[in-house]
């Protein structure tokens, strides 16, 4: 499989390494040849969107994280009345 060749298995790839899975996890899951998707990783670092790809996703975690503690807060608040 030739770099972009299928856009769809490309987004596929950038969805898993913003869920945080490595090369290794996306071959297997993606049935494809981990050098392929290592290919595909190097040319959207390359290209620039690996950084801004990877910034979101820990942005995203830390958001949930936050609101995750909110929740647990709130709760312990409330058991505790």
């Amino acid at each position: 499989m030739g770099l972009h060749s299928n856009t769809q298995w490309v987004a596929m790839v950038r969805s898993m390494l913003f869920d945080g899975f490595g090369a290794d996890d996306i071959a297997v899951r993606s049935q494809s040849c981990a050098e392929a998707v290592r290919d595909e990783i190097a040319l959207l670092r390359a290209e620039g969107h690996l950084e801004p790809l990877y910034a979101a996703s820990r942005a995203l975690a830390a958001s949930q994280f936050k609101h995750s503690m909110q929740s647990v807060a709130s709760l312990a608040f409330r058991n505790m009345e």
